[in-house]
């Protein structure tokens, strides 16, 4: 273990099923978050701390950009953000918002919740990224096992919200 330490309205299809409404969510902003954050090879170590993990890290993102970090990885290493370089960050946050949304009950999640609202780097990201990133957070908590009205899915979403919205403007 290492050491160291938007009101979007998704268009919805004509369709008859509450399910494929969520879906059309889903496939929209997975789109959207290939169409706003480019395919990017960070060229440094992702996660610049030596020791063991932060080796693995970034053995495991070399060479790769987002859309090719196997799943497998995400969902192993859901806390891993934290522990990347403000550059890493910023070209590899879209690979952990992908595997949240279509995981929104798993770790990558749940740590998505946390990271998002803990003093990421907002400013590295173009306020049609931070818009991205706001909604979906808030389908990807809406989508989660917990009820409609679970206090710490409000407390969280309001943090996310206080983060990113004065970037989204």
């Amino acid at each position: 273990m290492c050491t160291r330490g938007s009101d979007w309205a998704p268009a919805r299809g004509p369709s008859t099923s509450p399910l494929d409404g969520a879906v059309d969510v889903q496939a929209h902003l997975l789109s959207e978050l290939q169409r706003v954050f480019p395919p990017i090879i960070v060229p440094e170590r992702a996660a610049p701390h030596v020791c063991p993990e932060c080796d693995e890290i970034s053995q495991a993102l070399a060479s790769r950009a987002w859309l090719e970090i196997p799943r497998d990885f995400l969902s192993r290493s859901s806390g891993v953000l934290p522990l990347l370089s403000e550059t890493a960050y910023v070209a590899y946050l879209p690979a952990w918002l992908r595997e949240g949304l279509l995981s929104p009950d798993d770790g990558v999640a749940a740590s998505l919740v946390v990271n998002l609202r803990s003093d990421p780097p907002v400013e590295r990201f173009t306020s049609e990224q931070a818009r991205v990133i706001l909604a979906l957070a808030k389908t990807m908590i809406a989508a989660n096992m917990w009820p409609d009205d679970d206090p710490t899915d409000r407390e969280s979403l309001d943090g996310i919200e206080r983060t990113w919205a004065p970037r989204a403007v």
